[in-house]
């Protein structure tokens, strides 16, 4: 049975002054865990640019990359009507993608399954988006916001999340009016 994982991105990897270099433990860490993507039989990539990463920052093999990226394609990914997908849809829709990768794969195969749904999936980050996406600190009095929208310019993920959910948290301690009433 081939093994096969999703592959994000590379960041830390790319950037090792703000990811790795300064934590000993996460780098051995994250490091152990790409010399087990290596030995993968192959990698079901969210974008172009991911699958870029593998080959040059991996060096793994273009021929098992498989872009997975359907989000700019509205004949494949269509929000107004996928959204009321269930999994039995969506597993119609997208077996003959699973059987490009392997053809003898049969949804009698599937041991376990999570499903889940959102309305607000990966973004397309316009041009100069950084001059007008929403401020963590809102004009409004005591009102903050933090939300993957607001996630740039890195790929949002759980990592990022949290790093957004610690930054709000330290401008409204560091509030200087915090929620006292004016």
């Amino acid at each position: 049975i081939p093994i096969v994982s999703i592959f994000y991105d590379l960041i830390p990897l790319i950037n090792p002054n703000l990811y790795l270099n300064n934590n000993p433990q996460f780098s051995k860490y994250y490091k152990s865990k790409l010399e087990k993507i290596k030995h993968l039989d192959g990698l079901l990539a969210i974008s172009d640019s991911s699958a870029k990463e593998a080959i040059k920052y991996l060096n793994y093999n273009s021929k098992n990359i498989f872009n997975v990226s359907s989000a700019c394609n509205i004949d494949i990914f269509n929000t107004t009507r996928d959204i009321e997908f269930t999994l039995s849809d969506v597993l119609e829709k997208y077996t003959p993608f699973i059987k490009s990768i392997n053809n003898t794969f049969s949804k009698n195969e599937i041991i376990d399954y999570k499903f889940n749904k959102i309305n607000y999936a990966q973004p397309i980050i316009p041009i100069n988006y950084s001059s007008y996406r929403i401020p963590i600190k809102l004009p409004v009095f005591g009102l903050y916001s933090a939300n993957t929208a607001q996630i740039y310019p890195e790929d949002r993920g759980t990592n990022y999340s949290v790093d957004l959910g610690q930054k709000v948290t330290n401008i409204i301690l560091e509030d200087e009016n915090g929620f006292i009433k004016r």
